[in-house]
């Protein structure tokens, strides 16, 4: 583990809410992906507008709403970097999003897993140090599974 110790206060000295503002009728659900390529390809399969922006130190990041089967999502380009990446999740939860969905790619060990697979996880194994600002100190954190089966279910049609 790199850390031992977990804050468990909610409330920081410097919080997301104190310099971004709410948005009325922001997305409660928000996506992101890491590939510059599959966004380029969402964004051009899915009539969109852009409702927001965040940015990171070097980076300025364009906040998309796009319908998917009748509900408004918030569809945005994360930034690589555990750091990058949090800071505008943190952002995005401050404009009124309360469901995050990230996706990317990885690689596998197990050469059983055939190339392009899909895969779900159920947990993940914490080895940077972001994730510990968030959570108490473990080196493996459990996946939110209360919409697990439903994707599945999706991805299975």
């Amino acid at each position: 583990m790199i850390l031992s110790q977990f804050d468990h206060q909610q409330t920081a000295i410097i919080n997301p809410g104190d310099v971004i503002q709410a948005l009325p009728d922001f997305p409660k659900t928000a996506v992101t992906c890491f590939a510059r390529g599959t966004f380029a390809r969402i964004l051009a399969e899915f009539p969109h507008r852009e409702i927001a922006k965040t940015s990171v130190a070097n980076l300025e990041i364009p906040i998309y709403e796009l319908k998917f089967q009748g509900q408004k999502i918030a569809f945005f380009n994360s930034y690589i970097g555990a750091s990058g990446c949090v800071a505008i999740l943190e952002d995005i939860i401050a404009m009124g999003a309360e469901n995050i969905l990230v996706f990317g790619t990885c690689g596998v060990l197990d050469s059983n897993i055939k190339e392009t697979s899909i895969i779900i996880p159920t947990s993940a194994i914490r080895d940077e140090g972001t994730s510990y600002h968030y959570a108490p100190s473990a080196s493996e954190i459990a996946l939110n599974h209360t919409y697990r089966k439903q994707f599945k279910q999706f991805l299975d049609a």
